[in-house]
C-alpha cells in the first residue's frame, strides 16, 4: 500500500514537474516567435525610415538645382515684383505674365523630373509667409495664401534654409524639398526672392522598398488632416474614407484595399502596434506606426498625423512554429509514458532535450541577426552605430568601401577623431560641434545636407549624413549614422552651372554669364573708382571662311581664336562669345594703355597665327575696339555701345586694327 502511495505520489510529482517544464518551453518558444516578429518589423521600419530620409535629400537636391539657375531666378524676381506692383495676391496682368514666362521656362525641367525621378509636385512660394506665385503641376490654381498650413515653406521663408519633410498642402500629400532662392544684384549682394519646392508621393518608394525586401507597404492619414488641407477638387482624386476612418495615400499592393473595404483593423491611436492577421492561405505580421508630418518631427508631442502599415507573409514561420509546438506537446506525452519506467532516464533526456531547445534558440536568433546583417549590408549607404561615448558598435560594407578602412579599425574607436575630424577646408573639426555628439547629448535627431569625411589615405570626400537617436528602455545608449558620398551630386552641379554659363562651342562665357560679370565689374567700379576696359572684337572677313572653306573650318577658326585670347588673358579678365564670329574682353584692373597693349598683342597673334583645318590653312584677322570704364556709365550698355563704336571704326578703317574710344570723363 505504502508502495502504490508512494508510486502515484512520484508520477504525479513527475508530471507536474514535467508539465511545468513543458509549459515553460512553450512559452518560450511563444515569445521567441513574437521577439523574431518584433525584430524584423523594426527592421522594415528602419529601411523605410532611411529611404524617405534618402527621397527628401533627392528633393532638395532637385529644387535646388533649378534655383540655381539664373534665368528662373530672373524670372521670378519679376513676378515678385509684378505681385508687389499689382496689389499682392495673384497679381494681375503683369505678374500673369511673369507667371507664364516662368512655367514656360521650368516646363521642360519639370517633365524632366516626372519621368526620371518620380516628382509630382513643382512650387514656387512668396513670403512672407506662404503665398502661391506658381504651382507647375497644377498651373490653373495661383495666388493664394497657405500660411498656417504649410509650416515647411515658412520657416524656409523665414531663416532662408532649406528644409525637408512630410506635409500636405492644397493639392496633394507628399515627401518635399523646399530651397530658398536669390538672386545677385548689381552691386553684387544678394536678395531673396521666395521658395520653390520639389515634392513627391510615398508610392514609387514603397513599391521599390517592396521589390527589396519582400514586405508590403502603405501610408494612411487621418481624414481632419486630409479634409483640412486639401482643396475639394483634388480630395476626388484620393481614395475615399473607409473602414479604417482613413485615407489611403499610398499602398505597395492592392489586397490593401480589401482589407481597409472589409476586413478589421486593430485599434489604433497613435502608438505602434502589431498584430497577425490569416488571409486567405496566408498569416500576415502587420505593424503600424506613427507618421509625423513637418511639425510632427519638430515637436514629438503633436498628433500623427497618420500612420505607416507593414506587412509580411508570415505563413510558413507560423506554420514551422506550431509544428514545433505540436511536436513539443507529442514529445511530452511519450516522454511522459517513458518516465514511468526509467525516470532517472527520463531526467538525463530532459536535460539534453532542455540544452538541446537552448541551442536552436541560439541558432534562431543567430538566424535573425544574420537576417538584419544582411539587411544592413545590402544598403548602398554607409551605416554605422556609435555608443554614448561616439564609439563605433558595428558598420556596413558600404561604409567601410568609402571610408577605405578596415572593420576592426573602426569598432570600439571614436569614429569623429578617426573620420570626422576636420573640416573641408582643414581647420579642426571639435567634437563638441559635431552632429552626432550633438545627438548622443540631447537625443534629436539631425540631417547634415553637407559634412566631411575623412578616408585612411588621407583624402577626403563630402557626405550627407542622417544622425539618429537609439532609445532602450526610453533611455539614449546610442545613435546609429546614415551616410552617403554627394560627391557626384556636387559635380554634376557643379557641370550644370557651367553648361549655364559657357558656350558649347568655345567654351567662353555665354552671352548672358559675360553681361552679368560686365555688371558686376561696372558696380565695383562705381563704388570703388578702379580702372577697367572692355574689348569688342570681331572676326574680319568670317563669312568668306565659311563660304570658302566650310563650316567645320568656320567653327575650328572660332575655337582656335578662343584658344589664343586664352592664352594671354590673365586668370581674372573674362572672354565672352556675344554671337557669331563677335566676341567681348573685360579686363578689370586695367588701363587704357594696359587695354591697348594687351588688345595689340591679341591682334599680332591672330594675325601671325593661321589656322589648320581639314580643308586647308585658314589665315584670318580681328578688329579690335577698345573702351574704358568711365564714372558716368550709367549701364553695361553704355560701355558696351562706346566699345561697339570703336569697333565700328576699325573695321572701316581697313580692318585689322584696335581702335579706342576715349570719353573726357576716363583718363588713360
Amino acid at each position: 500500500m505504502h508502495f502504490r502511495l508512494l508510486t502515484w505520489f512520484a508520477s504525479g510529482l513527475l508530471l507536474l514537474v514535467f508539465a511545468a517544464i513543458t509549459t515553460l518551453v512553450w512559452r518560450d518558444r511563444e515569445h521567441e516567435l513574437q521577439i523574431q516578429l518584433d525584430q524584423d518589423a523594426g527592421r522594415l521600419q528602419t529601411a523605410f525610415a532611411v529611404a524617405i530620409g534618402n527621397l527628401e535629400q533627392k528633393m532638395v537636391a532637385l529644387a535646388s538645382l533649378l534655383a540655381a539657375d539664373p534665368e528662373v531666378q530672373q524670372l521670378f524676381d519679376q513676378g515678385r515684383a509684378a505681385v508687389l506692383a499689382e496689389g499682392g495676391g495673384a497679381g494681375g496682368e503683369r505678374a500673369a505674365r511673369a507667371r507664364a514666362a516662368l512655367l514656360a521656362r521650368v516646363e521642360p525641367q519639370w517633365h524632366y523630373m516626372q519621368t526620371r525621378f518620380g516628382v509630382r509636385q513643382l512650387q514656387f512660394h512668396l513670403g512672407p509667409g506662404v503665398l502661391s506665385f506658381l504651382r507647375v503641376h497644377a498651373p490653373e490654381r495661383y495666388g493664394d495664401r497657405m500660411d498656417g498650413l504649410r509650416h515647411i515653406i515658412e520657416d524656409t521663408n523665414r531663416d532662408r534654409q532649406p528644409r525637408a519633410g512630410f506635409e500636405t498642402g492644397r493639392v496633394q500629400s507628399g515627401v518635399r524639398g523646399v530651397v530658398p532662392v536669390e538672386i545677385s544684384a548689381a552691386d553684387g549682394t544678394t536678395r531673396y526672392i521666395g521658395s520653390l519646392e520639389a515634392g513627391t508621393a510615398f508610392t514609387a518608394q514603397l513599391g521599390l522598398l517592396d521589390r527589396q525586401l519582400g514586405a508590403g507597404f502603405a501610408v494612411l492619414l487621418k481624414p481632419e488632416h486630409v479634409e483640412s488641407s486639401v482643396w475639394r477638387e483634388y480630395r476626388a482624386g484620393l481614395r475615399q474614407k473607409n473602414g479604417c476612418d482613413c485615407y489611403l495615400e499610398a499602398s505597395s499592393r492592392p489586397e490593401l484595399k480589401d482589407w481597409l473595404g472589409g476586413l478589421p483593423l486593430h485599434a489604433y491611436h497613435d502608438q505602434p502596434i502589431s498584430w497577425l492577421m490569416h488571409y486567405g492561405d496566408s498569416v500576415l505580421h502587420i505593424s503600424r506606426i506613427p507618421l509625423r508630418d513637418y511639425l510632427g518631427v519638430l515637436d514629438a508631442k503633436r498628433a500623427a498625423v497618420g500612420s505607416v502599415l507593414i506587412w509580411r507573409d508570415v505563413g510558413s514561420l507560423v506554420q514551422r512554429h506550431h509544428q514545433a509546438q505540436e511536436a513539443l506537446a507529442g514529445e511530452a506525452l511519450l516522454g511522459y509514458g517513458i518516465a514511468q519506467m526509467l525516470l532517472l532516464w527520463l531526467l538525463r533526456d530532459t536535460q539534453r532535450r532542455w540544452k538541446l531547445q537552448v541551442e536552436q534558440k541560439a541558432v534562431a536568433l543567430n538566424e535573425s541577426e544574420a537576417r538584419f546583417q544582411l539587411l544592413l549590408m545590402g544598403l548602398g549607404e554607409g551605416v554605422y552605430g556609435v555608443d554614448l561615448k561616439g564609439h563605433a558598435t558595428f558598420i556596413n560594407p558600404a561604409a567601410l568601401r568609402m571610408l577605405g578602412i578596415n572593420g576592426q579599425d573602426v569598432l570600439g574607436r571614436d569614429q569623429h577623431l578617426l573620420f570626422h575630424h576636420h573640416h573641408a577646408d582643414g581647420r579642426d573639426y571639435p567634437h563638441a560641434d559635431c552632429p552626432i555628439a550633438l545627438t548622443l547629448a540631447d537625443g534629436r535627431p539631425r540631417h547634415e545636407e553637407e559634412e566631411w569625411f575623412w578616408r585612411q589615405d588621407g583624402g577626403g570626400f563630402p557626405v550627407a549624413l542622417t544622425v539618429t537617436p537609439v532609445l532602450k528602455n526610453g533611455a539614449r545608449v546610442g545613435a546609429v549614422v546614415v551616410f552617403q558620398d554627394i560627391s557626384e551630386r556636387q559635380a554634376h552641379a557643379r557641370q550644370l552651372r557651367l553648361l549655364a554659363t559657357t558656350d558649347s562651342l568655345t567654351g567662353a562665357h555665354n552671352r548672358r554669364h559675360f553681361l552679368q560679370q560686365l555688371e558686376q565689374e561696372l558696380a565695383r567700379h562705381q563704388r570703388y573708382g578702379e580702372a577697367a576696359a572692355l574689348l569688342m572684337l570681331d572676326l574680319d572677313h568670317f563669312k568668306l571662311v565659311n563660304d570658302e572653306f566650310g563650316h567645320a573650318a568656320g567653327d575650328a577658326v572660332l575655337k582656335a581664336f578662343t584658344a589664343s585670347a586664352r592664352h594671354i588673358l590673365r586668370r581674372s579678365d573674362h572672354l565672352g562669345r556675344l554671337g557669331g564670329e563677335e566676341f567681348a574682353i573685360l579686363l578689370p584692373d586695367t588701363n587704357g594703355e594696359g587695354a591697348r597693349e594687351l588688345a595689340e598683342r591679341l591682334r599680332q597673334m591672330i594675325d601671325d597665327t593661321p589656322v589648320e583645318t581639314a580643308t586647308g590653312m585658314v589665315r584670318y584677322s580681328v578688329s579690335i575696339g577698345v573702351a574704358l570704364f568711365a564714372r558716368g556709365d550709367s549701364n553695361a550698355d553704355t560701355i558696351l555701345a562706346r566699345a561697339d563704336h570703336a569697333l565700328y571704326r576699325a573695321k572701316h578703317s581697313g580692318r585689322n586694327r584696335v581702335e579706342m574710344e576715349i570719353t573726357e570723363k576716363q583718363p588713360l
